[in-house]
């Protein structure tokens, strides 16, 4: 069972781990994922509105300069979201308690969100005028709106340092996902998973953070493997598996860098660590980033949902777009092929799920076993229609049952190859297509 204060916690993590692409010998372009909303029968709910900060830019501002960064959350609670805010200091070491409105330097609305919905909320505040270490502080519902407990889980403190007025430098991180490309991996598709025990590429997302262009002959060095311990971004002069020279990045810029001859883990789920500027050409210390992500164990069909653009939801709708109680609707479930091999879509089945309901924690509720499900609304069978690797088609299921009441917000989901046409199929994570829906 996957709870919700896990999911939350993965959702943090991703604002420390780095966007990334794969790609194997004869495929295009491959993805991973480190995913706060892999689906597993239950979930529950700790935190409705989880939320990460990306990238700051910049990291090394001079004295008084505006800093910028983007605040991502999703809704996670059975209603829409209204009248919160987020409070932003530009330094301040120590936790905030909720509801205090005086103590941001910059506060930001934000704005209604539906059920299931992400929205981003840009940000931006002046550095302090004394040169020196200083930490950013981002807030989230910082009045407790939403939830009484957002003290900690939604505060977010970044350390950086201000510049002297005309100290310019450039400052190397990874590139923090959005929402959307985390759900087996991707900045950009067709997406496919590493298999198990080969050789594969991958493309970092490297971001300059500074203030600076770039100078030439900086490094990183990557591992593709499970390690005891994370590399450690203390020591200059750590070689990991694959050594790359980084291009020359702009300032707030961020640049895709093809790393190959990786090979992915013989069994489970892999991990790639960087270390960039290991040499220390630009700092004292090494940036360590690190990602997680899905592998196959053979080449095979892997049928998963196609994320709406910049949210943690799928493309799944339906016709009506408020359907009415006990009545039926059309559903409608936009499905890409992950794997190195074609292969059928498979039986698609369907559940419904008031976001009002205990698990209201769900995101892509299902129930029974990976190739048995049971307790669905609906099922059709789409084992005619064979997608190739990278290739995604709209699927469409007339007259599933809409619920018989009352009237809110519904979760939607769609177990895709429910009964494992692929052969690989059962040996993968579930990640069911989901988002949600109002009944009227």
């Amino acid at each position: 069972m996957r709870t919700f204060g896990r999911a939350a916690a993965a959702a943090a993590a991703l604002a420390l781990a780095f966007a990334l692409v794969l790609a194997v010998p004869a495929a295009a372009e491959l993805s991973v994922s480190f995913d706060p909303f892999e689906a597993e029968p239950n979930s529950l709910l700790a935190n409705p509105l989880p939320s990460f900060t990306g990238n700051v830019i910049s990291m090394v501002p001079e004295v008084g300069k505006t800093i910028k960064t983007t605040a991502y959350m999703t809704n996670l609670s059975p209603d829409t979201i209204s009248g919160a805010s987020i409070f932003v200091w530009a330094n301040l070491t120590t936790e905030v308690g909720c509801g205090i409105p005086a103590n941001g330097d910059a506060q930001f609305k934000i704005p209604d969100i539906n059920p299931l919905q992400t929205i981003a909320v840009p940000l931006k505040i002046k550095a302090p005028e004394t040169p020196g270490p200083a930490t950013l502080r981002v807030f989230v519902d910082a009045t407790c709106t939403v939830h009484d407990e957002a003290k900690s889980p939604n505060q977010a403190a970044i350390e950086y340092i201000v510049a002297a007025k005309g100290d310019k430098k450039a400052y190397f991180a990874g590139a923090t996902p959005v929402p959307g490309s985390y759900d087996s991996g991707s900045l950009q598709g067709p997406r496919q998973y590493p298999i198990q025990g080969q050789p594969f590429s991958v493309e970092l997302g490297v971001a300059n953070l500074g203030t600076l262009a770039s100078e030439a002959g900086v490094k990183m060095t990557v591992w593709s493997d499970r390690l005891p311990r994370p590399p450690s971004a203390s020591d200059c002069g750590t070689a990991g598996n694959v050594t790359v020279e980084l291009p020359k990045i702009p300032p707030g810029k961020t640049k895709a860098v093809a790393v190959e001859g990786l090979t992915a883990p013989s069994k489970g789920n892999g991990w790639v660590y960087a270390l960039i500027d290991p040499d220390c050409k630009l700092g004292p210390v090494p940036t360590l980033v690190w990602g997680g992500y899905d592998t196959a164990p053979a080449a095979g069909a892997i049928i998963r949902g196609v994320h709406l653009k910049g949210q943690a939801a799928n493309q799944v709708k339906t016709t009506p777009k408020k359907p009415k109680v006990n009545a039926t609707m059309t559903a409608k479930i936009k499905v890409v092929n992950e794997g190195a091999a074609e292969g059928p879509i498979g039986k698609v089945a369907l559940f419904t799920l008031s976001r009002k309901n205990p698990l209201d924690g769900s995101l892509g509720y299902w129930a029974g076993t990976r190739c048995n499900v049971t307790d669905y609304v609906a099922m059709a069978d789409f084992s005619d229609v064979v997608l190739k690797p990278g290739k995604s088609k709209m699927i469409t299921i007339k007259d599933v049952p809409v619920p018989a009441g009352p009237a809110g917000w519904y979760e939607l989901s769609a177990v895709l190859d429910a009964a494992c046409a692929s052969a690989i199929a059962k040996d993968l994570l579930v990640k069911p297509a989901f988002n949600a829906f109002q009944v009227v």
